[in-house]
């Protein structure tokens, strides 16, 4: 299943593929965060500057809840993250319509 996934990609979006495969598979844990808001985290990062929508998030998270079929767990997950981790809500933009991404290099006040 993989290799029919990864076939026709350069190695560069191989690699992007990897990374993100092990972001949902294996998180690390991030000091301050549950391990479903750190799961979410590097999963954002993993798929840096594209936008995930939240049935995606939902799916790519489904594993680490009881019943994941609200899309509003996704919102509620991303505000806890940002109260407990202030340094990591820069980082994390919403984008209304159509999900949520990751920003590198967030610049204030835009």
């Amino acid at each position: 299943m993989l290799d029919e996934l990864l076939f026709g990609l350069s190695d560069d979006e191989e690699f992007l593929v990897a990374e993100f495969l092990d972001a949902i598979r294996a998180p690390q844990p991030i000091k301050g965060l549950t391990p479903s808001q750190s799961r979410l985290v590097l999963i954002l990062q993993a798929a840096r500057g594209r936008i995930l929508s939240k049935p995606f998030l939902v799916d790519a998270l489904a594993k680490d809840m009881a019943a994941p079929s609200d899309l509003k767990l996704i919102d509620v997950m991303i505000c806890q993250i940002r109260r407990r981790r202030p340094d990591l809500s820069p980082h994390i933009e919403t984008v209304w319509g159509q999900g949520v991404r990751w920003i590198d290099n967030p610049t204030i006040g835009d």
